[in-house]
């Protein structure tokens, strides 16, 4: 059987570039130097006097010579100092993001089944012995695992299958004996070769008997039925008890795998979100009823559908039983998980499913893959965990009952043969949970870093440092890293991932994954909560482009400020008195308050938003009758949230016959604000009567795009100096988050266009960008706000990985007040880097524009820099 070789040596120079003596005349002049570098390493806390000091180092090459192999130790000497130096990669452990919670795959039916049939036992002990163990082999840490069958299983089963037409709503013949057979025994080996292994679970279908269809498959079986949400739950939490009484404990749990998927024939079942709240707001309580501490996770699903996690999210019976949000890399790309941490930094973000197959170009081409979306891509974007899908397939990429047809393992065992082939996925993986363990905190370094080296850098529970990084250029790459206390020096051949661990102090104390906080840790920014809270009619929750949506550009992504929007566009809580809950209550004003204070008693906001003019205040309700009920609603929100700064808006006209009974009821909202102030709340009016003129609503009812924007910025004007209030009313718990870096300077980034975040063009993160939405067009624009009028000579634009998404062609424009611009630069396709130069002029704002239509194609930036004039 191949086996993959880990502790290989190769010749010196493959990978380290360390100085060493040439000569012996230089014999008494090493020792010296050694004994001062272990001096000035014990000094500096890095090792203990008996410790050699250097860092370890593995390489996987992009030709496949060399795959997790183990390169000499990588001497270690004093920083280099703080001052900037060209080719230095600065790993900063000041400034802490995620924590990690593990790396691997699934054992599947199909992969079990493979390991225990098709291999020897010596063989099987091998295998694992690569799979999981962190000494010598990959050191996966990290299982997801199908509760039944999934499409990668030999039968359509479950844990409580019953005879057509019966029920077992006491899940009386629910068992998970069926696992002994091989699951369990493989997960209890696999844990004991590496401890720190966390195991995840997620159903791909209720039993048949549960579903409305009556069988598993997709597209006959039908959704849950509603009368069995608490037996699911029930389910689910059974499996957790199993397999935890088992020996085999369940972190972290997931509703459903893949809920929007198309309908197929195998095991799969649709589940919209508010059915996935629904079993959320049961498994909670069930799970905890049950002595457990498995966490929840939602979605789990591709990158490109964040808008259901959102949707889960504003239920607030669900919400509180959420610990993260997870996602596939089927669709979409990583920079999708920070779009979700921005509107739930909270939550924990986890990338759990991957697969590569027969599409794939080949070794080079597929580490790369992995490296940039996976490895490098997803953890810069937060993930605590990087999952692929099945551990082990045979030639044909089976066994299966369906699904991909021509997906691939991490190892591939061909059972005619008995060869077992280990993919450039699985030494992908490996070079990362090779110098990381759970517990690991994600650390700040540049990337791209000196070279073009792509890298993502951490540190693990012990004080050790780990650094990944990958070389997409077409050279050898030479770079110096340098923690602040210690550097190294190292070369990464073209196209090769290469990973270093070497010793440091430990960090200070910071949240444990197993919280499920998965936010930022250590240096942690508090952020002020806001949540907008009303109607569709005048809030723009039904479009995307809404005020809620230029509130938001402007107060998060412009200012940089560390708000988090709770309830905002894009899968807010539904609005009051909305038709999901109990009809359109219109007038009933008990309906209101009991949403608004689950609402907001779930949420807990630093802010509120409340849309007084909401049509479910005032339809068909006199002025006085729709005071009365305002301030009752305002009364509710108040005691749900103590202490909380209540915004209360006026009533935007609607020209439609009702104007005059609403500005009577606007000229009264004062009195029902200052009634609450005289007891000591914080509220404040925010007049919205004239914000909108006549000849900017598109069917008399809604704003257009421009109405909604100037709502927002009148929202945006209300509510800035209530957040820059309460940062300094807690400064000492709350640290400004620093806004988006770009070169010398500190920029405000927009766009139109869009609905995605400009501000991922400017945060300094590979794996993140922003991207149009749509086919490039002429007029699209991206624009950089230096805040001050500052010398500029050009501008330089990263596509990112995306092909292809990099303007044809473009005009570079420039204005000292937004308003007056001036073309400085005009281009055509410059490639996916382009940088483009101007004569020096002085400019507040710089704004690239495009020119070209591109049909196939969206825009796409990963990183804009502003080059300054010296």
């Amino acid at each position: 059987m191949a086996e993959p070789t880990m502790q290989r040596i190769p010749q010196l120079g493959a990978i380290v570039a360390a100085s060493r003596p040439r000569s012996r005349t230089f014999a008494v002049a090493v020792i010296g130097l050694l004994s001062a570098v272990v001096a000035v390493s014990i000094v500096l806390g890095v090792v203990g006097p008996d410790a050699h000091p250097h860092a370890s180092a593995w390489l996987t090459t992009a030709d496949g010579a060399r795959h997790l192999d183990r390169q000499p130790d990588v001497r270690l000497s004093p920083s280099t100092g703080r001052a900037a130096a060209e080719g230095v990669l600065r790993v900063d452990t000041d400034r802490r993001f995620q924590v990690m919670e593990g790396i691997g795959a699934s054992l599947t039916d199909s992969s079990v089944y493979l390991i225990d049939t098709a291999l020897s036992s010596r063989e099987r002990g091998r295998l694992m012995r690569s799979l999981f163990d962190p000494d010598a082999g990959a050191g996966l840490s990290f299982l997801r695992q199908p509760i039944g069958a999934s499409d990668f299983s030999r039968a359509a089963v479950t844990y409580d299958d019953v005879p057509a037409g019966q029920r077992d709503p006491q899940l009386r013949r629910f068992s998970v004996t069926s696992d002994e057979q091989h699951v369990l025994p493989l997960l209890r080996q696999a844990r004991e070769l590496n401890p720190d292994l966390r195991v995840m679970a997620t159903p791909w279908t209720a039993p048949a008997w549960m579903r409305t269809g009556g069988t598993l498959a997709g597209a006959a079986g039908g959704p849950l039925r509603p009368d069995y949400t608490a037996a699911f739950a029930a389910y689910l939490t059974a499996y957790a008890r199993a397999y935890a009484d088992g020996g085999v404990p369940i972190s972290l749990i997931s509703p459903l795998n893949e809920p929007l998927a198309p309908l197929a024939n195998h095991p799969g079942m649709p589940m919209t979100a508010q059915q996935e709240a629904a079993v959320i707001a049961a498994l909670g309580p069930a799970l905890r009823a049950a002595g457990l501490d498995t966490r929840i996770a939602i979605s789990d699903q591709n990158w490109d559908l964040g808008s259901y996690a959102l949707q889960v999210l504003s239920d607030p019976a669900a919400a509180p039983w959420i610990a993260g949000i997870a996602s596939h890399c089927y669709g979409g790309d990583p920079s999708a998980q920070a779009v979700l941490r921005g509107q739930a930094p909270h939550l924990a973000q986890y990338v759990t499913e991957c697969s590569s197959g027969s599409w794939s170009k080949g070794f080079g081409d597929s580490l790369r893959w992995s490296a940039q979306n996976m490895v490098i891509g997803a953890t810069r974007n937060g993930a605590a965990t990087v999952s692929y899908w099945n551990v082990v397939l045979d030639e044909t990429g089976g066994p299966k009952l369906g699904g991909c047809p021509s997906c691939r393992g991490l190892v591939t065992i061909d059972r005619r043969t008995g060869n077992v082939q280990y993919s450039p996925e699985y030494y992908a993986l490996g070079q990362l949970a090779r110098i990381t363990r759970p517990g690991a905190v994600r650390v700040d370094t540049a990337s791209p870093g000196p070279g073009g080296l792509a890298n993502v850098a951490f540190v693990n529970p012990n004080g050790s440092r780990a650094l990944v990084a990958y070389n997409p250029g077409t050279a050898e790459a030479a770079v110096t890293v340098d923690d602040g206390r210690v550097s190294f020096t190292a070369k990464v051949p073209a196209g090769a991932m290469a990973s270093f661990s070497w010793p440091g102090p430990r960090i200070g104390a910071a949240s444990s994954a197993a919280d499920g906080a998965g936010s930022e840790i250590g240096g942690t920014q508090n952020r002020i909560r806001v949540m907008p809270l009303g109607d569709s009619l005048v809030d723009g929750f039904v479009t995307s482009g809404g005020w809620r949506t230029q509130l938001w550009h402007r107060l998060v992504q412009n200012d940089g400020e560390p708000v988090v929007f709770v309830g905002s566009q894009r899968g807010g809580p539904p609005d009051l008195g909305d038709q999901r809950e109990e009809g359109h209550p219109g007038w009933r004003l008990d309906a209101l308050q009991r949403q608004a204070a689950s609402w907001v008693g779930a949420a807990q906001p630093d802010v509120v938003l409340l849309m007084a003019g909401t049509n479910d205040i005032n339809e068909g309700a006199t002025a006085q009758q729709a005071t009365a009920r305002l301030g009752a609603l305002l009364r509710t929100v108040l005691a749900a949230r103590p202490g909380v700064t209540v915004l209360v808006s006026t009533l935007v006209p609607m020209h439609n016959g009702h104007d005059a009974t609403w500005a009577e009821f606007n000229a009264a909202v004062p009195d029902v604000v200052a009634a609450s102030r005289a007891t000591g709340a914080h509220v404040s009016v925010v007049d919205l009567s004239s914000v909108v003129r006549p000849d900017h609503y598109v069917d008399g009812l809604h704003p257009d795009q421009v109405g909604y924007n100037a709502l927002g910025d009148a929202w945006y004007a209300a509510v800035k100096p209530v957040v820059r209030r309460l940062l300094a009313a807690s400064d000492s718990a709350v640290s400004p988050r620093p806004g988006p870096r770009m070169s010398a300077s500190t920029v405000a980034v927009s766009a139109c266009c869009t609905d995605t975040g400009p501000a991922l063009a400017a945060d300094g993160l590979p794996g993140t960008r922003w991207t149009s939405g749509y086919p490039q067009e002429p007029g699209m624009w991206l624009q950089a706000d230096l805040r001050t009028p500052t010398p500029v000579s050009g501008v330089d634009l990263d596509a990112g990985p995306s092909g292809g998404d990099q303007p044809r062609g473009y005009a570079v424009r420039v204005s000292l007040d937004g308003t007056t611009w001036r073309t400085v630069a005009t281009g055509g396709d410059d490639g996916p880097r382009a940088r483009i130069s101007f004569p020096p002029v002085t400019a507040r704002y710089v704004r690239v524009q495009l020119t070209v239509a591109v049909s196939d194609h969206w825009w796409s930036v990963a990183d804009i820099t502003l080059r300054s004039t010296p």
